[in-house]
């Protein structure tokens, strides 16, 4: 039997579910396999692999330096609040569970769609990039020809396996994957300061400027589309 409270909420009876049987066990994961979970779902490598390189060329060029700080700047303010209503909102719902508080169940339903329908969107083709750059990697390191859509089925299963077990392991498996990408960074960041080509001493704050954050589509933009679509034609051409 399900009773409702006054405000039209269904309320649980005693029959319902035990609380210790339902949901995640208790330190199931701990505050490294959370944090490890969320800077892994912001994608860091992906973002400096696939996007940057359209942010510089169609958008405001060497002002998105100055834009991630601008961007960092908001959500420092989102943060405050967010943390602010956690407090009174205890539901697993996520962004919904918030926007239902605060806007009514109608909206927070929708938000929950749009949520699905994007979060899946980002699944199609970030799969099908895994399959690209994986088949790309293994013909030049070890020269075995295989379609890209083995790669992405290998990266499925992988993520299925995972989504299965126990979060002990995704939480593992993320902290090496985490620590390997930022290595990555690190490293790119290194030799893009100190390449010889470009000395310290040449740098300067412009990126930071409002005019060039600001800037959209004007001079300084860098163009890498030409020489994008050089690669791929001679990539094509060799095949």
């Amino acid at each position: 039997m399900t009773a409702f409270s006054p405000a039209g909420a269904a309320a649980p009876s005693h029959e319902s579910a035990d609380p210790a049987t339902v949901g995640l066990k208790k330190d199931s994961v701990g505050v490294g396999g959370i944090v490890f979970f969320i800077i892994a779902a912001a994608a860091p490598l992906t973002v400096v692999v696939a996007l940057f390189p359209v942010i510089m060329g169609d958008g405001n060029g060497v002002g998105i330096a100055g834009a991630f700080i601008a961007v960092a700047l908001v959500l420092l303010v989102f943060s405050v609040g967010y943390v602010a209503m956690s407090r009174h909102v205890t539901n697993a719902g996520a962004f919904y569970s918030y926007i239902t508080l605060g806007l009514g169940r109608p909206m927070g339903l929708e938000a929950a769609a749009l949520a699905i329908f994007g979060y899946n969107a980002i699944q199609l083709g970030l799969y099908g990039g895994i399959g690209y750059y994986s088949r790309e990697l293994v013909v030049e390191w070890i020269g075995i020809e295989a379609p890209w859509w083995v790669y992405t089925l290998l990266a499925l299963l992988a993520c299925f396996a995972l989504g299965v077990n126990s979060i002990h392991s995704g939480a593992r498996v993320l902290g090496v994957l985490l620590t390997l990408e930022t290595g990555v960074i690190v490293v790119l960041n290194a030799a893009i300061l100190f390449h010889p080509k470009v000395p310290v001493a040449s740098l300067s704050f412009e990126p930071f400027a409002p005019s060039t954050v600001f800037a959209g589509g004007d001079r300084r933009r860098l163009d890498v589309r030409p020489r994008v679509v050089h690669r791929i034609r001679g990539q094509c051409h060799l095949r």
